[in-house]
């Protein structure tokens, strides 16, 4: 779906392709409304293994990770995804989802290379904030 963007005044439309990695089918619901209800299309993975699966089929712009998952969390995903693309000119934007206080894990979380976090609950406002940062990046 192609959502206008911006911080309210810019009325470009902007394609962009989202994936999440979260374990709980709960919210694997909310966080596909929320995206839904700014107007994009996500497809939602259950854990790390799978995110490294899905970007060798289709280019994500913006993954959100879930940081604690079985089989492979959201911080080893990061790493690894950074590895992955670390030739690419245009490498996808991480973004850590996580219920703790990222102040305990700030360290973790530079050095895995996740560029933004969205603490849980999710909010409409914090998803498009993050969807902005993801554009203001690609700007530059």
């Amino acid at each position: 779906m192609n959502p206008t963007q911006g911080n309210g005044t810019s009325t470009t439309i902007q394609t962009i392709r989202i994936l999440i990695a979260e374990d709980d089918h709960i919210n694997q619901i909310i966080a596909k409304r929320m995206f839904q209800k700014s107007g994009y299309e996500v497809e939602i993975v259950n854990n790390g293994l799978e995110v490294l699966t899905a970007i060798r089929r289709s280019k994500y712009d913006i993954i959100y990770l879930d940081l604690i998952m079985p089989e492979l969390g959201g911080f080893e995903t990061a790493r690894r995804l950074r590895e992955e693309f670390k030739e690419s000119a245009e490498p996808p934007w991480i973004v850590a989802l996580t219920a703790m206080s990222l102040a305990d894990e700030f360290e973790e979380y530079l050095e895995s290379g996740m560029d933004s976090f969205i603490s849980k609950p999710y909010k409409l406002e914090d998803i498009r904030n993050s969807i902005d940062d993801y554009f203001v990046r690609k700007s530059k």
